[in-house]
């Protein structure tokens, strides 16, 4: 419930990499000093998971006042500033440095992590990472078709119970990596936020099936 004027006021405590408060209603504030590029003023903030509901930016407006902009899963795609599969805001750094915060409040798990960069060197890394994710799922849906063929052939519950499983982990993956919501948007972001958490909840129950349904095919014992 604080607000931005009382929030600056307060004492924060430094952290690296990620940061992680788990399943809460409570909302997180993160001060972020930027300093001014070499090249331009411009510094792109890459924000990760992209499934926390509402990141909401500060920043100084010049006149002792403050700017503010929001993203979030919550919020429309077709409105963020930066065209990426995270989160992000464009941050224009026109002295040395200059101090920004985040306040991010969520429904998931709550923890965000932060690069701040220039914009080439945030089009390189949202490249790297695309072209790591896409391998990643090409070789997972290879061996699903794999699947899936061999349980049409053989006839064989199990393989089919692994294709399935398989399914829920592509569309997990999916989901998570934040393709889902840009390849195939639902209706209003508000749905697709809430198809994600079915799909997070729904995977986990599919491999429970096949893994359950593994062990009593080769009847191992119970310990």
């Amino acid at each position: 419930r604080l607000s931005i004027e009382e929030v600056v006021d307060c004492p924060f405590t430094a952290y690296e990499g990620s940061l992680s408060r788990g399943y809460t209603d409570a909302a997180h504030w993160v001060r972020l000093v930027l300093r001014r590029p070499e090249q331009g003023e411009r510094v792109v903030l890459r924000i990760s998971p992209s499934q926390l509901d509402e990141v909401r930016l500060y920043e100084p407006d010049g006149a002792g006042g403050w700017r503010t902009r929001v993203t979030g899963d919550r919020h429309p795609r077709a409105q963020r500033e930066v065209a990426s599969l995270v989160l992000g805001f464009v941050v224009h750094v026109s002295g040395e440095e200059t101090t920004v915060y985040l306040r991010t409040k969520t429904s998931s798990l709550s923890g965000l992590m932060v690069e701040a960069l220039e914009p080439l060197q945030a089009q390189a890394q949202e490249q790297r990472v695309d072209q790591l994710q896409l391998l990643a799922l090409f070789l997972v849906v290879w061996l699903l078709v794999w699947t899936l063929v061999r349980a049409v052939a053989e006839r064989d519950g199990l393989l089919a119970l692994l294709a399935l499983n398989l399914s829920g982990f592509v569309l997990h993956s999916l989901a998570l990596m934040g393709y889902l919501g840009q390849w195939w948007p639902g209706p209003t972001p508000e749905w697709d936020d809430g198809f994600t958490s079915v799909i997070v909840c729904t995977w986990p129950a599919l491999t429970v099936l096949f893994d359950s349904a593994l062990l009593r095919r080769y009847r191992l014992p119970r310990g």
